[in-house]
């Protein structure tokens, strides 16, 4: 303890001094407290200034202008922290890849599927799951029963990045509850994600335990495992039908990266192509979903903000059965800047990406921070603060309009997507939902929704698992549709 405080290469570092001796501190808030020690290092700053030390070992910097030096390109490769990345409990697959070059190498195989280019080629599939979520909602039409919305649309994403990925769609959509016991169980699996840093050892013990003990141990575990089970009959397929790089008449990701020339041979096996199933299903479901639900919720509660959206789509918008080209939709202003306020509200990633320069030390300020040292940043810090966002919990799109005062600085500063050779693999997918499903929603379709019995705190980002989660007691994003 006494090395840690006065002789440690980080003791000269702004900070709480429990949180330079012990790491306790962190399980304190992040397990104790489920996922709260995000706001624990916002207020760390707000009293020790933009750059503090957050644990014996790491630095966290709250600076937007510093992102660019953090979060950099190939020139300034950067590392991640081994420690944080035991909160996923395997050390196969493109994000848990610790080295710059590894990473690289991972990611390789499947970066062309996530291109502009690819996903707009895709744009129809993303609409045949969009029209099947909008059957979906015209069955609650004119019923007086209340729809749970946040269902939906996780059900659709799900739809989509599964039909992408392996070339058929699990039909969340199409089951009556919208699989919402797996989205439930994923919830209550989340809550494990911080105890698996602490003890690297509790995710393989559960890993190694048979099926039926896990569920009688921990019932909620029960979704998860079936939706693991139903990975590993996708993966196999895969396999199975190596050589072919075709499923239903077009490249689907899985079958490419299984027989890519690319593929490390280390990662010619079935766990990593599990491993990375998991990461593709459940980035590509969550993510996605709580913006749409974050956002309709902020539209149907602002009527001035969805009328102006819905007066933009309607001049837009000529034919309701033809959806205009996605390159269309995204030179909407008003739905660009929804879109772009959607994602600060909804956070995406909550938790702080710290990286390493393995080498080379980062310069902040006065600060030298010494090779091999963690720092991170705070999507979720920075997305409310009133200095760059006045009245931040407020849902304002007109922030990120061009003819409006800060907005320029706005789009600037805030990443959703992160930064570097590490940002987000699915962005271009990502954002191809948003204008799509938003677009058909207040646009071609024009669902007449009413709240029902939903108020923000049922929506609104609330705990840190990795992701944002909302509150144990939300009831999430229940309307009517008349």
């Amino acid at each position: 303890m006494f090395y840690r405080l006065y002789f440690h290469p980080l003791a000269g570092f702004p900070g709480p001094r429990i949180a330079a001796f012990t790491r306790a501190y962190e399980f304190y808030y992040d397990v104790f407290l489920s996922g709260d020690y995000t706001f624990a290092i916002k207020e760390m700053h707000q009293r020790y200034g933009p750059i503090i030390r957050i644990s014996p070992h790491e630095l966290h910097i709250h600076d937007p202008d510093f992102e660019d030096e953090l979060y950099t390109g190939a020139s300034k490769p950067r590392e991640k922290y081994p420690w944080a990345l035991g909160m996923f409990g395997t050390s196969s697959g493109f994000i848990v890849a610790k080295e710059h070059d590894l990473h690289r190498k991972r990611r390789a195989p499947v970066n062309s599927f996530f291109s502009k280019k690819a996903v707009t080629e895709l744009s129809p599939l993303i609409q045949g799951h969009i029209q099947n979520f909008c059957r979906r909602v015209k069955e609650s039409q004119g019923t007086g029963k209340s729809l749970r919305l946040d269902h939906a649309y996780t059900a659709l994403t799900m739809d989509i990045i599964s039909d992408y990925s392996y070339g058929n769609s699990y039909e969340a959509l199409n089951t009556p509850d919208m699989m919402a016991g797996w989205v439930s169980a994923i919830s209550r699996g989340a809550e494990t994600l911080h105890i698996n840093k602490f003890f690297p050892w509790f995710i393989y013990t559960m890993k190694a335990l048979p099926a039926w003990l896990v569920v009688k141990l921990n019932p909620s575990f029960g979704g998860i495992i079936q939706m693991q089970e139903k990975q590993a009959e996708d993966v196999d397929e895969v396999i199975k039908s190596h050589g072919q790089l075709k499923k239903n008449g077009r490249r689907t990701i899985f079958h490419e990266l299984w027989d890519s020339p690319e593929l490390l041979e280390k990662d010619h096996n079935r766990q990593h192509m599990l491993n990375e199933a998991q990461t593709f299903i459940g980035a590509g479901t969550f993510t996605t979903s709580s913006h749409l639900t974050n956002t309709t919720f902020h539209l149907l509660d602002n009527p001035a903000c969805l009328q102006r959206l819905q007066a933009e789509l309607r001049d837009t918008i000529t034919d309701a059965s033809i959806l205009p080209p996605l390159s269309s939709l995204e030179k909407l202003p008003y739905l660009t800047a929804v879109i772009q306020e959607g994602h600060r509200l909804a956070v995406g990633v909550g938790h702080r990406l710290a990286r390493i320069s393995p080498v080379r030390p980062i310069q902040y300020k006065d600060w030298t921070i010494p090779p091999g040292v963690p720092v991170g940043m705070s999507n979720w810090i920075t997305a409310f603060d009133p200095a760059l966002f006045p009245d931040p919990h407020t849902f304002r799109p007109e922030r990120f309009l061009h003819d409006t005062e800060g907005s320029d600085r706005a789009r600037k500063l805030f990443s959703p997507y992160s930064k570097g050779t590490r940002s987000c693999l699915g962005m271009n997918l990502a954002q191809a939902e948003l204008y799509m499903t938003l677009a058909t929603v207040f646009g071609s379709e024009n669902f007449d929704f009413k709240l029902w019995k939903t108020v923000n705190e049922d929506v609104e980002p609330w705990r840190d698992y990795f992701s944002p989660w909302p509150r144990n007691d939300a009831r999430g994003l229940r309307v009517l549709v008349e």
